[in-house]
Formats: structure tokens, sequence, C-alpha cells
């Protein structure tokens, strides 16, 4: 079983922007849509403003291949934070067989792929589908609280495949993450997080793992409307949760949701900027095909 454990991309300051992220590709199968957490690294931190602070346009990466050198990665290399940037943008994009090394100041440095979502990103340019899951997958990692906990991400990519030891442990629902972190340098990230049916529900009752996962959950600050405690944009419910409800079966269909529907292993599908009773059916909201579910264990 692959597990993720993940902690923290706290105060992140991230401003969405509308980008047409419906792309032409084709579906894939109900068979593949899956579970990543066991493709993901044993262990991940993400610390405070990593992704905001060591903007990875900035740095060169997501214009061509993905190759650690000087001009293209060396401001990420020269300091702890950048390389631990690049520690999860790597185990995102590229398989457990790849590797990438890059040199600063003397001292060579050694990052391993694991989960595969772009790695053909060595042989050429991201695509924009390619960036967009890659993105979920950073976003999908980030913590409000810095703790480390172990989450399972799901969502409809072949590398995010999902064991039955996983499926049956991993059955509290936070939510899903989605966006575009591969930005130009002076725009704003692109980052949506819609809240899941248990984030819904509440954090009330002792020891909940939701407690330590907030990425979900709109904030409370006035200084900082329609965002999330991690600072991303808030959709609203992913699901059409019909009030009070504690099972997916008793969704309300005119409830406002984001998401289009749910695969069988829970993740969401075809996820919107912005929640409606009817999502498919706005044209003014974006939809995003590549977006990570993210589950914990009770």
């Amino acid at each position: 079983m692959k597990l993720v454990t993940m902690a923290i991309l706290a105060s992140l300051s991230i401003t969405a922007c509308v980008d047409d992220a419906d792309s032409g590709d084709g579906e894939i199968s109900e068979a593949s849509q899956a579970v990543v957490s066991t493709n993901a690294l044993s262990f991940n931190r993400i610390a405070t403003n990593r992704i905001a602070t060591n903007r990875i346009a900035t740095n060169g990466l997501g214009q061509g291949v993905f190759a650690l050198d000087t001009a293209s990665a060396g401001e990420l290399l020269s300091t702890p934070e950048g390389r631990e940037l690049l520690t999860y943008v790597v185990s995102c994009a590229l398989a457990k067989t790849q590797v990438l090394e890059g040199s600063y100041a003397g001292t060579t440095y050694t990052f391993g792929g694991d989960i595969g979502l772009a790695s053909a990103w060595v042989d050429r340019a991201l695509d924009p589908s390619a960036q967009r899951w890659v993105s979920a997958c950073l976003l999908s990692r980030v913590n409000a609280h810095d703790i480390s906990v172990f989450i399972s991400l799901r969502g409809q990519n072949p590398h995010l495949d999902v064991g039955a030891t996983e499926a049956a442990a991993y059955v509290v629902e936070e939510g899903a993450f989605y966006g575009n972190v591969f930005v130009e340098p002076e725009a704003p990230l692109i980052a949506f997080a819609c809240r899941g049916l248990d984030q819904a529900k509440g954090e009330t009752a002792p020891g909940t793992p939701l407690a330590d996962r907030d990425c979900t959950e709109p904030s409370t600050s006035e200084s900082t409307p329609g965002k999330t405690q991690c600072g991303f944009t808030f959709a609203g419910n992913c699901g059409a949760f019909a009030g009070g409800s504690t099972r997916h079966d008793d969704d309300d269909d005119d409830a406002p949701h984001a998401c289009e529907g749910q695969a069988k292993d829970g993740g969401y599908r075809k996820c919107h900027t912005r929640a409606s009773a009817e999502p498919e059916d706005d044209a003014a909201a974006t939809r995003y095909r590549e977006v990570i579910t993210v589950f914990l264990t009770p």
C-alpha cells in the first residue's frame, strides 16, 4: 500500500484566475480512476509558502524539458526551501524509475520520482493537462497546520491507482484540489479547493483527522473572503450535500456543488471553479478534469 504523509503549506497567499481548463483529452475509463497515496512519497513536507515564494515559472520549470541545470533550476537548488519544493515536484511528476540530479556550488542533489503524473516531462515540455495534474498533486499536499498526516489521493488518472486495502482504510472524505501553479512570474497562482462530504459535516468528533486538514474549509477571516484556510479559492461543496446529510445517498441534486460527479473510488470528477445547482451548465465557471481528491483514515 502506498501512503503519503503530508505537512504544511500554511499561510499561502494564492489568488485564482479563470483559464480554460477543459481540455479536449479523452475520458479515462472508470477502471483507471484511482487512488494515489500508494504512489507517493513515504514522507512529504511542504513548508510555509514554498509554492508561493519559490515560483516554478520564475525558476524556469514548466517552460521546457524538465532538467535541473543552473539556468532552469539554479535558484531552487540554491536553498533548502527550493530543494524541498523540487522534491515534491519531482515526486508528483516523475515515475519511480526516474531520477534527476542537479548541482549547485559543488554539491550534487538527487531527486527521485514516484507518482508519474508527467513522466514525459524529461523529454518534452509539459502540456496544459500535465501542468494541471502536477499542480493538483502539489496542492493536495498542502496543510494549514505544521504537522504531518497520512492521506490517500484519488483521481481520474491511470497513475493514481487504488489498492483494496487502502481504499477500505481511507474512507474520510476531505475534498478535492485543482488548478495550475505553472503561471507567469507576476501572475497569481491558480488554486481551487472544494469541500468533501465529511469535511462539510464538521470536525466536532474528538480525534477526527480532519481537524488537522483545513485546506478545503472556508476561511473565517474577514480579510480573506472566498478563500480556504490555506489561501486557495473556495469552490463550495464538491457534491450536492443535502442539509444535515451524512451520506451521499441523501444528496440533493438541487444543492449547489462544484463537481459533476464521483468515480467508484470516491474521487470527484470534472470540478468547477464555483458551485451551482447544475455545474455542467454554468457557462461562467471553468471546468477542470485534472482533480485530486483527498481521503483520510478515521
